[in-house]
């Protein structure tokens, strides 16, 4: 297993490429940090007067207590992978801000295809894909004030350098990296530029356009729609086919028998 330090092979992020790589967009601020316990914990609590006009970019080269959906752990490896966040203040905010989820998916799948070559895909309702494991996740907040949202706060991890041995073994299967699938190091740098420049470009589209075209794109890059799925939710796990996604994101399935369900969160199988 790889060490745990920066090294030759694995040295820190060099934060003026990034600030090069994105100059002049709406990245006003960009934060970067050794080692935070979450990068959308830190985002969440930063004051308002702190944040600029349009977004801004928390990124961290480990995570103590980094988060996945639904309370689970984000493993963060030093070094190795990408932790960041990006916020969305309240000006930039669209009417429907729970789409950011599935526009940061197909950001960062785009990414992903332009700086590797991968053919990523996106699994309902924020995964990305590679050969069926997991090579990236998003997770998606809202902090609220004065009962509407005042930041949207857009979680994005994505497995860079990973070798194997570094994921828990219960996750090897299902688990993967830019490098287990080329077998080269990738360009954390190149990324997360890539990652911000898509972030921007459909934020802009979704901005300008509504949600038409980050839905039609989410569609086109979905693994999940016209498979047969099993969703775990709660109280209860529904099975069928994954017939479509609603204006607001949703996930419609449609059961051997009974009525079409629509499904707001849950954790999708995709069987074979």
């Amino acid at each position: 297993m790889a060490s745990n330090g920066p090294d030759s092979h694995f040295p820190p992020l060099s934060s003026d490429v990034i600030q090069a790589g994105i100059r002049g967009g709406i990245w006003e601020r960009l934060l970067f940090f050794d080692s935070v316990d979450s990068t959308n914990q830190r985002g969440l609590a930063l004051p308002a007067s702190d944040l600029p006009d349009q977004g801004a970019v928390l990124i961290a080269e480990s995570q103590t207590s980094g988060r996945g959906r639904r309370g689970r752990n984000w493993i963060s490896t030093p070094y190795r992978n990408i932790y960041l966040s990006a916020i969305f203040s309240s000006a930039a905010l669209p009417d429907d801000a729970t789409l950011l989820s599935l526009l940061a998916a197909v950001s960062g799948a785009w990414a992903l295809r332009i700086t590797t070559g991968l053919e990523v895909r996106v699994k309902w309702p924020n995964d990305l894909m590679v050969n069926n494991r997991k090579i990236g996740g998003i997770l998606s907040e809202l902090r609220f004030g004065s009962g509407r949202p005042g930041r949207a706060v857009i979680g994005i991890g994505i497995n860079v350098n990973s070798e194997a041995g570094d994921f828990p073994e219960e996750l090897r299967e299902v688990a993967t990296s830019v490098r287990v699938e080329t077998g080269d190091m990738g360009s954390r740098e190149g990324i997360i530029i890539e990652v911000l420049k898509q972030l921007e470009a459909w934020h802009g589209r979704l901005m300008a356009e509504g949600g038409t075209p980050v839905l039609k794109e989410w569609k086109r890059l979905s693994s999940t729609l016209g498979k047969k799925v099993r969703v775990a939710l709660a109280d209860e796990v529904v099975s069928g086919i994954a017939e479509a996604i609603d204006e607001g994101g949703m996930l419609i399935v449609r059961p051997r028998s009974g009525e079409s369900r629509r499904i707001s969160a849950g954790d999708v199988t995709e069987l074979r």
